[in-house]
């Protein structure tokens, strides 16, 4: 039975940042996730001020800063019938960074975030554990400081299998909406609502005559 101050479920932005930041306060920590591998889409691509003032913290805003592209401003535009794309507002995404050094936003790609805050996190001697699944927990209050009492098994195989016991004084789950951590127990709830609608996101190369250096988003009424 490994003993530990934090095991974290989920090795995304937050938990990856979250396991930084604890292990370079000295806690000891254990970071898994049920992929074999990172994921490779870019999925969420914009960090603001806020988060930029943050790693700057733990001295990993210019190592974003290098791998990223700035971008002070949102072109909304509109693709008519005829193939023709006008531009009908820009919006200033640098509102909210009232005195901050950052004053825009940095289009990073998700995956390469990942990436950057995997290997401060491997310089720092922690791996994440890849292919490892969160199954249960068990609370116990009865014994020393260590109450969380958590059994993951390996991701990769359907087979029975006997379960890893990892006991920690503290529990993150910090692997999506539809969390297994919170999950667990009846009365960790996520509150929140729904949102009705369709919604795609794809990687891919386009061949357009728009300014690469623009930052925006297009709208498009099909008819």
């Amino acid at each position: 039975m490994s003993k530990i101050d934090v095991l974290i479920v989920g090795a995304g932005p937050v938990g990856l940042f979250t396991a930084v930041e604890l292990t370079r306060r000295l806690h000891s920590v254990r970071i898994i996730d049920r992929l074999a591998h990172p994921s490779s889409q870019s999925r969420a691509f914009i960090v603001h001020c806020r988060t930029l003032e943050l790693l700057a913290l733990a001295g990993l805003d210019k190592e974003f800063m290098a791998e990223g592209v700035v971008r002070p401003d949102l072109k909304m535009m509109t693709a008519l019938n005829n193939g023709e794309i006008r531009n009908f507002a820009t919006l200033n995404l640098d509102n909210d960074s009232d005195g901050s050094e950052y004053e825009f936003a940095l289009l990073l790609p998700q995956n390469k975030i990942e990436a950057i805050l995997t290997r401060r996190l491997e310089s720092m001697g922690v791996f994440v554990e890849r292919g490892m699944e969160f199954r249960d927990v068990k609370i116990d209050f009865t014994r020393d400081d260590s109450i969380v009492a958590s059994s993951i098994v390996s991701a990769n195989t359907h087979s029975v299998q006997k379960a890893e016991v990892i006991r920690s004084k503290y529990l993150i789950g910090s692997d999506g909406v539809h969390s297994s951590v919170r999950k667990s127990q009846v009365d960790w709830t996520y509150e929140g609502v729904q949102l009705e609608g369709a919604f795609g996101l794809a990687d891919g190369i386009l061949e357009t005559t728009l300014d690469s250096r623009n930052f925006g988003i297009i709208f498009h009424q099909y008819t």
